[in-house]
């Protein structure tokens, strides 16, 4: 029933005292993306119970930025989880590995090309990407930096056809069990999310329903 969410502020301002008295933080919980400019408009970063929309047309970086947000994250302990209905798992980590050489060697670091290259790669006996990326400027410590912080960043494969809020929600249950922690989630994208409702609603209409 709606009035189930029906609350006083009196009786908000007392579950605040009470979370303070134990010590804990009464407010949201608080995500620096690692932007200053980003973190300074979002008045201190992300937020839990949030919403933050990026739009833009294809090929203009939105997936990069938002890998580039979630590195930052998980570099400093965060726990996160990238729901991808575009990019296969391969493809995301080639993104990663070139994104943390950059952080590491700056521009004469290993470009993306390059990383994907190693991938590709079947004749060489290289058996680790450490191996194959060992000429390379950044290449091998970028893929060290992942296997540390990278436990705590989660990648899931998605599909139109069965990954609906329901999936979603199950696999942020288990990040929270296993890790202790309640992810960053980026969903790439939101119109892309399964949905069983009437054919007939528009797109936005649907992406209505998915954040609600």
């Amino acid at each position: 029933m709606t009035t189930e969410r029906l609350q006083s502020v009196h009786s908000v301002l007392q579950e605040t005292d009470e979370r303070l008295k134990a010590g804990q933080a009464a407010g949201a919980k608080l995500w620096l993306s690692g932007f200053a400019a980003l973190d300074k408009a979002l008045l201190g970063g992300f937020r839990s119970g949030e919403l933050v929309l990026l739009g833009g047309g294809q090929g203009l970086g939105k997936t990069t930025f938002a890998l580039q947000v979630m590195r930052n994250l998980t570099a400093t302990g965060h726990s996160a989880v990238y729901f991808s209905f575009d990019h296969d798992n391969n493809t995301l980590i080639e993104r990663l590995i070139a994104m943390e050489a950059a952080e590491i060697a700056g521009p004469i670091a290993v470009p993306l090309k390059s990383v994907r290259e190693a991938f590709e790669a079947r004749y060489r006996r290289e058996p680790t990407m450490e191996g194959r990326l060992a000429d390379t400027e950044g290449g091998v410590e970028a893929v060290q930096e992942l296997r540390e912080h990278g436990r705590r960043l989660h990648l899931h494969r998605s599909k139109s056809s069965d990954t609906d809020v329901e999936a979603m929600r199950q696999v942020i249950v288990k990040i929270r069990e296993d890790t202790g922690q309640t992810p960053f989630v980026v969903v790439d994208s939101l119109q892309k999310v399964h949905f069983d409702g009437p054919e007939l609603l528009s797109e936005n209409d649907r992406v209505t329903f998915v954040v609600q």
